[in-house]
């Protein structure tokens, strides 16, 4: 079998962690080139994982049409331009969430991936943590009957990643939490739900805290923040509720920063029993708690796995692959099918909408 040859575009943590050690464990696949903004960072990591060429821009790794597959992992605002450039020279596409920073900029991408026959793939990592397919895969079995509500929090005392980079500037990014945090919450539960899509119901939108300079996550904690709400126009906060195609109640809510404790959380209440993951407040090592229809409740041996996603990551990316080998090809709607029902949170807050 030829093997396919994959173009890296990014060079941050994600990358590093899991796209790149993905990709050279799986010996259909040949890392080709790599590009990054930073180019003495992009060098040192070429060096690394042992990819032989180092690109600048686009053209580069495109040009030669030897390239068969791509994984953009570069900033927000990046995303279609790098996604453009993909579908032109006819390759296969693995996108970092979310898929743009503008719900316009979304449905071109997904379309012309559609439209040229190209596999068009988002990393949604939560769908591959073993916690949450023990939990698919019993709900598909109908141990707790039909599902009645959703609930997730990712929710953060300190997390709001720098200051004045496009993380946190709305032109860059799309937004601030609900963009970066928000997929993973509403991709899981209509996943969970089996649910293709929802209607959006209620949100509350907050900036309480990055706007004042405070919040920041551990690896920003000793940076100097001057004249914070020039920095910071995106939210920290979100709350938001839900209806599923199937009518079962979807709560979210998501935090950079909040007055409150640290809190990782997804519970699944059916009609006739029920799933809570819950470390804060179940055992730490096994979270995963099962209630039967007699209300008995059963702790499960199923480790915690929210913390580092590392292995969700490097699942998702072989499954991708998996996809084009197998003429198994993603159309990237599930994605924006989430992106859309974020968008149209974001428009129920005016200040937050799409410009």
């Amino acid at each position: 079998m030829t093997r396919l040859r994959f173009a890296v575009l990014g060079t941050g943590a994600i990358v590093r962690k899991a796209h790149l050690p993905a990709l050279r464990a799986d010996s259909r696949v040949d890392v080709a080139v790599l590009m990054g903004r930073d180019i003495d960072r992009t060098n040192a990591l070429a060096r690394e994982f042992a990819i032989p060429t180092v690109a600048q821009s686009l053209d580069e790794v495109f040009s030669d049409g030897r390239i068969d597959a791509v994984v953009v992992a570069l900033p927000n605002f990046l995303h279609r331009q790098a996604a453009d450039a993909a579908i032109q020279a006819g390759v296969h596409i693995l996108m970092e969430k979310p898929l743009a920073a503008s719900i316009f900029d979304a449905r071109a991408m997904v379309a012309s991936a559609r439209e040229a026959g190209i596999s068009f793939a988002v990393n949604l990592p939560q769908r591959f943590r073993p916690s949450m397919i023990q939990m698919k895969e019993a709900i598909a079995n109908r141990a707790i009957g039909s599902i009645e509500s959703i609930e997730i929090r990712l929710v953060r005392r300190s997390g709001i990643p720098g200051y004045g980079t496009w993380f946190t500037r709305r032109a860059l990014s799309g937004g601030g939490v609900l963009a970066d945090l928000g997929p993973h919450v509403i991709d899981l539960a209509l996943w969970l739900a089996g649910d293709p899509s929802a209607e959006v119901e209620t949100s509350h939108i907050w900036g309480s805290h990055g706007s004042r300079g405070k919040g920041l996550g551990d690896w920003t904690a000793s940076q100097v923040v001057s004249e914070p709400a020039l920095q910071f126009d995106v939210e920290d906060r979100a709350r938001f509720s839900l209806t599923a195609a199937s009518g079962a109640l979807i709560n979210g809510e998501v935090a950079w920063a909040y007055a409150g404790a640290d809190e990782n959380r997804v519970s699944v209440v059916g009609s006739h029993g029920g799933f809570d993951y819950f470390p804060e407040a179940q055992d730490a090592e096994w979270p995963l708690v099962f209630v039967d229809s007699s209300l008995h409740a059963t702790r499960l041996p199923v480790k915690a796995d929210h913390a580092d996603l590392t292995p969700a990551w490097m699942r998702c990316t072989a499954d991708f692959v998996d996809g084009i080998v197998t003429n198994r090809p993603a159309d990237g709607q599930a994605a924006l099918s989430v992106e859309e029902l974020i968008r149209q949170l974001y428009a129920q807050h005016p200040a937050f909408a799409d410009r």
